[in-house]
């Protein structure tokens, strides 16, 4: 890999995550193909040494190694994304349920790296493209706000009143969302990686009117 080989190593070394392996003077950078379950597998950078294979995740390098200043911004949204988004997690339990029981272990961590043994303490994680977004965009590709989905039912297990819309969606996560099972403390430290949310899935930008100035 050459310099990039030395870039990769020089960011990796800014992470904690990270950090342990990449300072050791025997690592290697090499891709791989690594297995997330039932077979399927993505394709990584990953830290090798003896003994260490460590798959590198693009969204921790960034946020660790290089951080995004906060910038105070206006609130745009009315808070209904917190409901619609439970109610879209809800509506996926039945993916996630079926995904986790077809997993096979042992099955390698593609976030930590660690080998996961049966018995362990595990989630199933979204893992090239956050949740958040996956929602996000769904909205988008339907010209919808957060604020245009109207739910009911129970308050831990609301619905969407439209029904094709709800469907439209869980068709939507199925098709989009790539499952795995990573360790549970690792995914609790991980968030959405660096992904924020557009402003245009909380305020409906509507075309404004430009007059010609001929007609002034």
């Amino acid at each position: 890999m050459g310099s990039d080989r030395d870039f990769i190593l020089q960011a990796c070394n800014k992470t904690e995550t990270y950090f342990t392996n990449a300072s050791k003077s025997e690592i290697r950078v090499v891709i791989r193909m690594i297995p997330i379950a039932n077979g399927r597998k993505v394709r990584m950078i990953c830290l090798e040494a003896p003994g260490v294979r460590q798959p590198i995740s693009k969204g921790k390098v960034l946020e660790q190694a290089f951080p995004k200043r906060t910038r105070k911004t206006k609130k745009v949204s009315s808070g209904s994304e917190s409901k619609v988004r439970s109610s879209m997690r809800f509506l996926v339990e039945d993916q996630i349920k079926a995904f986790r029981k077809r997993v096979e272990y042992p099955i390698l961590c593609p976030v930590s790296g660690h080998m996961i043994k049966k018995g362990r303490k595990v989630d199933v994680d979204h893992l090239r493209t956050p949740f958040v977004q996956i929602a996000d965009e769904f909205l988008l590709s339907k010209g919808l706000v957060y604020d245009d989905i109207k739910l009911k039912g129970p308050v831990n297990a609301k619905v969407f009143v439209d029904e094709q819309l709800q469907e439209d969606w869980i068709d939507w996560h199925k098709e989009k969302a790539t499952l795995a099972i990573v360790l549970s403390s690792f995914n609790r430290s991980k968030g959405c990686e660096d992904y924020s949310s557009p402003h245009n899935v909380f305020v409906r930008t509507d075309p404004i009117d430009i007059l010609d100035p001929d007609q002034l």
